[in-house]
């Protein structure tokens, strides 16, 4: 029915699990970043808690990754758990495409990334409207612009896997 690849890894299939490891990794790189007078002004309280339960100092956000932003929410807000659920969720489904990508399923490829693709969009409106990112006091971090390059890599990766399936 459909033809295989031939054993070697064929470069979509490279890309799209390069891909999927630099999101991971960008889950745990900083998201957001305080602007330089922000980021002297927590530096200067730096062990100041900014929480009840004392668990974050005003030096924790200077550089929040998305995993940061999520725990800090979840501590400071009851609706804070569904950050940590979505960032579990988009974990699972980056390693479903990774996995998918390494079966040569071009399709699971694609439905992985848009679901992880959309959990993340919910999470990058959600932390925009709380100020989180891209204001007067707080920038975009490496992280965010890399997120939005893996799944941009992973749809082409899956499109370039279809098109290979065809020529085969």
């Amino acid at each position: 029915m459909f033809k295989k690849f031939k054993t070697a890894k064929p470069i979509p299939a490279i890309i799209i699990l390069v891909a999927s490891a630099i999101l991971l990794l960008s889950i745990f790189l900083p998201y957001s970043v305080a602007n330089k007078e922000l980021k002297e002004d927590l530096l200067e309280i730096s062990e100041t808690k900014i929480d009840e339960n004392d668990e974050f100092k005003a030096k924790d956000l200077v550089r929040v990754s998305l995993m940061e932003a999520a725990r800090i929410n979840k501590t400071l807000y009851e609706e804070g758990v569904f950050y940590v659920i979505f960032i579990i969720a988009i974990i699972v489904f980056t390693l479903l495409t990774a996995l998918s990508a390494n079966s040569k399923k071009p399709f699971l490829v694609l439905i992985f990334n848009l679901l992880a693709f959309l959990l993340f969009l919910i999470i990058k409106v959600d932390f925009a409207n709380l100020g989180v990112t891209s204001n007067e006091d707080f920038n975009s971090g490496i992280a965010f612009y890399l997120i939005h390059l893996t799944f941009i890599a992973n749809f082409i990766g899956a499109v370039w896997m279809f098109i290979k399936r065809k020529e085969l």
